[in-house]
């Protein structure tokens, strides 16, 4: 890591680590007033004619293997899959292609989600893309590393930042740093700005040349087998020819490994993306091995999904990272061995988990359910930030040893009881016009 202050070298030695951060400063304290303003976006809807989201519920495991082997063969883009439903995005011609290539009762269980990406969303596309604090690129998205510090580490600046008036934010942040990694794949990030609104992996050639990215939570060094991963560039879910053949993996890898060595013990990790509302706790890579821990990741992942519903009134599913469409559904086994959807080996959540015993490690897919899918309306923001606010306040009143929620609810109701006669009703008030509003 470049020590504070370490003069102009540092860029130069570790780019991707210092656009990360200077991305983070601009985040928080905005725009140097040196800085040019954002160009408008040269993207255009139009790229997207003739495109489609179907929805295929999945309910044996002999669907879900057909399914899985016709989106490779077809390198079709997979949204999301849980064990509810599989949304993959493709084009018009390509619907016939992968009928023939699947069995007849899916032919039965599909469903249009969205007809037309170009036309029915192109208002939609437009205004998150003239918004750009408002942009979030690529697969990984926004990750958050909580990390403990047994003791002062020299050379690290930490920035706290008080709770306010709540007690356990204050004590968290006197015992946790949180190190907040806005965007890990910037160049990502920059191309669904000028090119491709919904594009997945980072920019980084490979050896097709007209196939260009890695998916960086394929990337990866735990769990990684390139016979199980997909060998094709081409594919959305390429995650390189070698673990950490990603350059942005394998930086934010050495910057993680590198902390280890200065004392630093990483508790956690909580890693952001989109869609489909789900908790997902380690392994990915396989069901056949359980995490030693598994009973308190589940605890955890359930205390969080109970904040977010208590929050918004939003259900976020809590399940392992390893299943499958149909693994709950079509095995009384807890650890089958169908295929996935999707190969889970290389994953974040997997590497932080067993490498660094970040045993609080988890992967949290955000709004929505796949009404918008990776479209979400800007008005979504606000409320999804403040679920996974809540969250997260859960998470670190855990790791503080406390039962988040119900101390929570504790401290409102006394609160409550504390309140002048006006303004109970005005809080009474309040809780039922959210309540009717769920």
């Amino acid at each position: 890591m470049p020590s504070p202050g370490g003069g102009s070298g540092s860029g130069s030695v570790f780019p991707v680590l210092t656009r990360l951060r200077d991305a983070a400063i601009e985040l928080v304290f905005g725009r140097h007033p040196s800085k040019a303003a954002p160009t408008a976006p040269s993207f255009s809807p139009a790229r997207y004619a003739n495109q489609l989201v179907l929805r295929f519920n999945v309910t044996t495991a002999d669907e879900e293997a057909a399914l899985a082997e016709a989106a490779a063969q077809l390198l079709l883009d997979i949204w999301a899959f849980t064990d509810e439903y599989v949304d993959i995005r493709l084009a018009a011609s390509q619907v016939a292609p992968l009928r023939s290539l699947l069995p007849r009762s899916l032919h039965h269980s599909q469903s249009i989600l969205i007809p037309n990406l170009a036309t029915d969303h192109q208002n939609l596309l437009l205004q998150q893309l003239l918004g750009a604090d408002e942009v979030v690129a690529g697969a990984v998205g926004q990750t958050s590393v909580p990390r403990q510090e047994p003791s002062t580490v020299p050379g690290h600046v930490s920035a706290r930042t008080s709770g306010g008036h709540c007690p356990m934010i204050t004590k968290f942040l006197s015992h946790f740093d949180i190190v907040f990694i806005p965007v890990v794949n910037p160049d990502g990030v920059e191309y669904t700005w000028q090119v491709d609104r919904l594009w997945r992996k980072n920019r980084q050639p490979t050896k097709m040349q007209f196939c260009r990215g890695m998916d960086l939570d394929h990337a990866f060094g735990f769990g990684w087998d390139h016979a199980e991963a997909s060998s094709e560039p081409c594919s959305e879910s390429y995650g390189g020819e070698a673990p950490f053949q990603a350059f942005e993996a394998s930086e934010l890898a050495r910057w993680a490994k590198n902390e280890t060595q200065h004392n630093v013990k990483f508790v956690g990790l909580v890693d952001l993306h989109s869609y489909s509302q789900q908790v997902l706790f380690p392994y990915s890579y396989t069901c056949d091995t359980e995490p030693p821990n598994l009973e308190n990741l589940e605890e955890l992942a359930m205390g969080m999904a109970k904040a977010i519903r208590l929050s918004n009134g939003e259900s976020y599913s809590v399940t392992s990272a390893c299943e499958g469409a149909v693994a709950v559904k079509d095995s009384p086994d807890r650890h089958p061995v169908w295929p996935r959807i999707e190969s889970g080996g290389g994953s974040a959540i997997d590497w932080f988990y067993h490498e660094l015993g970040a045993h609080y490690s988890y992967q949290i897919k955000l709004r929505d359910t796949g009404s918008y899918g990776f479209l979400l309306p800007k008005e979504y923001i606000v409320p999804t930030g403040e679920e996974m606010f809540d969250a997260m306040k859960y998470y670190g009143d855990f790791l503080l040893g406390n039962n988040g929620i119900e101390k929570s609810v504790r401290e409102q109701m006394e609160h409550v009881t504390s309140l002048a006669f006006d303004d109970t009703q005005e809080t009474f008030t309040e809780l039922r016009r959210r309540r009717l509003r769920r």
